[in-house]
């Protein structure tokens, strides 16, 4: 099955994360079917939170809202719950035509 955009994106960040920017931006946007400035977004995120002393998080989303001025005000349970109804959400929307 193909991957989605963020499970994409959660590939190319432990990738980086576990090799140490050891693969170029090219190779490692082409394997994981993302573009290099995402790449370029990761590592630059990296950078920030290896100089903040912070330990890098599992999930590149969770890395992002580590450096980001607009962080989640809630728990990880809490976000997948909000996730879980914009998804139930557009299902309804998409399938209801459809169906």
């Amino acid at each position: 099955l193909p991957l989605s955009t963020s499970e994409r994106s959660q590939f190319a960040w432990r990738s980086d994360c576990e090799h140490k920017g050891v693969f170029s931006a090219d190779l490692l946007a082409t394997s994981a079917g993302i573009s290099r400035r995402s790449v370029y977004n990761m590592r630059k995120v990296r950078e920030r939170l290896v100089k903040a002393g912070v330990e890098l998080p599992l999930l590149w989303c969770d890395a992002k809202a580590a450096v980001s001025t607009r962080a989640w005000p809630c728990s990880a349970e809490e976000r997948e719950a909000i996730f879980r109804e914009r998804r139930a959400r557009l299902r309804e929307k998409i399938i209801g035509p459809i169906g």
